[in-house]
């Protein structure tokens, strides 16, 4: 599935919409794998 290719969950897949909201990733220094969030697109 995508989801485990990607590492993200599937409560956070299902609001991802075209033009409209998608998720991100901040990656940091010492941080092995952080959570994404979703952000809307305007």
């Amino acid at each position: 599935m995508a989801a485990s290719k990607l590492g993200i969950n599937r409560d956070t897949l299902k609001y991802i919409r075209p033009k409209q909201a998608m998720a991100v990733q901040l990656r940091r220094e010492g941080l092995a794998s952080p959570p994404f969030g979703n952000v809307l697109v305007s």
